[in-house]
């Protein structure tokens, strides 16, 4: 015969491990960089797996208000029907070439995927990206108020 008490302290437990599960998520989403780079079979780069970084993501996300910046600019000129959330905090001054600047907020701009796709040709999806640009659709004209 089985201990009540033990099975009590057993599913306490249990509640108890799900509630730590639950409160380790954020507030954002985790836009990890890892995953992107299961995609192209890239080992990815230990920087990005660094609480700094982490931070500072968090903290560019925010700032830009979870949204692409690229969209956000073509949603103000009227070429763009939607802005599309971020999914990408991007080095506008790339860490090669300024390694000082890896850390810094005013370096980094939140970007969707197919404009970061279309700032890093080299990476091979601009294909990609320009067809699945945001753009107004056809025969659709935006007029500002």
């Amino acid at each position: 015969m089985k201990n009540s008490s033990t099975e009590t302290r057993t599913g306490k437990h249990r509640r108890r491990e799900r509630r730590k599960r639950e409160v380790r998520h954020s507030d954002m989403p985790d836009f990890s960089v890892q995953g992107n780079m299961r995609k192209f079979d890239k080992k990815a780069d230990p920087f990005y797996a660094t609480a700094a970084w982490h931070r500072i993501r968090r903290e560019a996300l925010q700032r830009d208000h979870g949204m692409c910046v690229d969209c956000m600019a073509e949603f103000a000129r009227c070429e763009s029907v939607r802005p599309q959330p971020a999914t990408t905090v991007h080095h506008i001054i790339p860490r090669t070439e300024r390694p000082d600047l890896a850390l810094t907020l005013s370096n980094l701009a939140s970007l969707c995927e197919d404009h970061h796709a279309k700032r890093h040709p080299e990476k091979g999806s601009r294909e990609r990206a320009e067809q699945t640009a945001c753009r107004p659709s056809a025969g659709m004209k935006i007029v500002k108020i």
